[in-house]
């Protein structure tokens, strides 16, 4: 089957998994999913890469490689980024599927991120990098970068004082939806997703 001769506007998810065959690539294996919201019509990337060891990018230099690459063929409405175990099912957490071996506030997230992906709008929760863009002349409007939070599990981010507020505030303001259970009681995953039109 050629992908090519299939009409985008048929396509409501699609994923898609690689390896790095060529030099001055990213160094990473790949995992890439796109799905369409049935809301807004508006379509989402999540991208997991899992890190090489012996040849480590910078993980904000990564988030900035991506965020060029997806701003050349479609605009950025928000774009976040983390890192999470693999052994978690990061793939399926991007997804908004819910798995044992994550922790409950793991899989509230992962639940928001699904209604991100269907019905809501609002970001699914503040992530350690979360960019909102603005409009249709992509000028970054909000921006939190507070990476030392990359390797804490979700559930140290509330002791962050910044986070904290940020989050709240943001809350508020319907930027970010709040949490279905919000249950507050070492990272070798990364994964950046946009949502853009």
């Amino acid at each position: 089957m050629k992908f090519d001769a299939i009409p985008v506007d048929a396509i409501n998810l699609a994923m898609f998994q690689s390896f790095p065959v060529q030099a001055n690539v990213l160094q990473a294996q790949l995992f890439i999913s796109i799905s369409r919201c049935l809301k807004s019509n508006e379509w989402s990337l999540s991208i997991v890469w899992w890190d090489d060891p012996s040849k480590k990018m910078k993980f904000e230099k990564s988030i900035f490689s991506f965020k060029d690459v997806v701003e050349s063929i479609m605009s950025i409405r928000y774009l976040v980024a983390d890192s999470m175990e693999d052994k978690k099912e990061v793939e399926m957490f991007l997804e908004g599927v819910v798995f044992e071996l994550r922790t409950a506030l793991e899989n509230s997230i992962a639940y928001n991120i699904q209604r991100a992906r269907l019905v809501d709008d609002r970001l699914p929760f503040l992530f350690p990098y979360t960019l909102v863009m603005k409009g249709t002349d992509d000028k970054t409007e909000l921006c939190f970068s507070q990476l030392d939070l990359v390797n804490e599990s979700v559930e140290n981010y509330a002791r962050n004082p910044k986070w904290a507020a940020c989050y709240q505030k943001w809350i508020e303001e319907g930027i970010v939806a709040p949490l279905a259970r919000d249950s507050r009681d070492g990272s070798s995953v990364h994964a950046v997703a946009t949502i853009g039109g």
